[in-house]
């Protein structure tokens, strides 16, 4: 057998070596040591081109970076775009902000989580951020609003991430707002976030997560958003929803999680999409407000449903409720759906029925996903023949905790059989994945 000094050592081409690299350095969370000196002291050959590719020291994380290590990455970072984090409850030596604002032309993303005192080291950032596209501003560690504008002037700046906003920032950050194409905003009183919509009209993504209602009348002008194509609403207040989305005419894809258990509720008022195609619906619990959302909501267009529920620890509400609360929300909108994706963490008698319901209220159906901790909640054998109650299916993928039971196998055998050109997979695990 050859001995291993015979092979000639090949080392990788640059490119591909520089590829890899990027790969795990994407993975790594950062902690005490960098991961490119470890990769840098590997060998000599790797050791050139860890130094030596700017892209790999762009990440300046504080803490629990340095002021020396911070100087060694901007050195060997030359002009790349750099992500700056910042998190501290107490003020920062100022010399350390003082070299992060001396390469402030070449940041990209930045989030602050700093308090007011610090703001000041920054000021002379004010029109010397050609490269800013994201910003993120923890407000947490603010007793009150820094007497700060230093992002006003950023020409490229198009994401920002307010967490949270509180009643001391009524007047929010200034910032180039009307350029803005993707904001989210977490916990934050809707009369702080409300004069902030009414200034980005080029919005195409928007997310807003626990958002307090707190009784806050709308008045002019109303919401608009021409150019918004993706939401996520998330623990937030049923009339802010309404508001939010009556006028979102480009409007896609919508991500709905919960509703906090305040707020008047309109039985008889419906929300219209019509271009929307891809709708998730996340429930933890029975939650009236969602409920009464779903029933509410109105797309024609819609080709994609996800819905994930989280029903165990309620004990006391039908948990097929939701699933016919979505059958008459599909049947009401008149879509044509082509792919659903059911998750139900917990059943009783009445799934069984609600899902066969809803089942049989898609006929146009190619792609369905189903993911349920007791295969018997699903109906196989009142499915067959599956022509008739699912004449276009052609993928059926079912993901259960438990698989057990002789009589469902038997069902879904027949199922399948009834059903020659249809591909089935079933996955089985302790744990349902969402």
């Amino acid at each position: 057998m050859p001995q291993i000094s015979n092979y000639r050592y090949v080392p990788l081409p640059v490119e591909l070596l520089i590829h890899i690299f990027s790969i795990a350095l994407d993975a790594y969370w950062f902690d005490k040591t960098h991961p490119v000196l470890a990769l840098a002291s590997v060998c000599a050959f790797w050791h050139s081109v860890a130094i030596g590719t700017p892209s790999f020291w762009q990440k300046i994380k504080i803490p629990p970076s340095s002021f020396d290590f911070i100087k060694l990455q901007l050195d060997h970072s030359h002009q790349h775009p750099l992500i700056v984090d910042v998190y501290s409850e107490t003020s920062l030596d100022g010399s350390l902000l003082a070299l992060l604002v001396e390469h402030s032309e070449q940041w990209e993303e930045v989030a602050l989580t700093i308090p007011e005192p610090d703001y000041s080291f920054l000021t002379s950032v004010r029109g010397r951020l050609p490269r800013l596209k994201r910003l993120k501003i923890d407000t947490y560690y603010l007793s009150e609003a820094p007497d700060f504008d230093g992002f006003e002037k950023a020409p490229l700046l198009r994401e920002v991430i307010f967490e949270p906003l509180r009643d001391r920032f009524s007047s929010g950050f200034p910032i180039p707002y009307s350029q803005l194409t993707k904001l989210q905003c977490i916990g934050c009183p809707v009369r702080l976030l409300y004069p902030i919509l009414t200034r980005v009209p080029t919005l195409v993504k928007l997310e807003v997560i626990a958002v307090d209602y707190d009784r806050f009348e709308i008045s002019s002008p109303a919401l608009a958003f021409p150019n918004l194509q993706k939401a996520t609403v998330m623990e937030c207040e049923a009339p802010f929803f309404y508001c939010l989305l009556a006028h979102t005419p480009l409007l896609t894809e919508l991500w709905i999680y919960g509703f906090a258990g305040s707020g008047r509720l309109d039985l008889a008022a419906t929300l219209t999409l019509p271009l929307l195609r891809s709708l998730v619906i996340e429930v933890a619990g029975f939650d009236r407000y969602l409920a009464t959302v779903i029933c509410s909501l109105r797309a024609p267009n819609l080709v994609e449903l996800d819905f994930r529920g989280d029903l165990e620890d309620n004990e006391e509400e039908d948990n097929g409720l939701y699933l016919r609360h979505i059958q008459h929300f599909v049947q009401n909108s008149g879509c044509r759906l082509q792919s659903v994706r059911i998750l139900l963490k917990a059943g009783d008698p009445g799934t069984s029925l609600a899902m066969l319901s809803l089942l049989g209220a898609m006929p146009s159906l190619d792609h369905l996903v189903i993911a349920i901790d007791y295969l018997e909640h699903i109906p196989f054998s009142s499915l067959t023949p599956v022509s008739s109650v699912l004449p276009n299916l052609s993928t059926f993928i079912i993901y259960t905790a438990e698989f057990d039971d002789l009589a469902v196998l038997n069902d879904l055998v027949t199922f399948a059989q009834r059903r020659g050109e249809l591909k089935m997979q079933i996955l089985t695990s302790g744990e349902l994945r969402k």
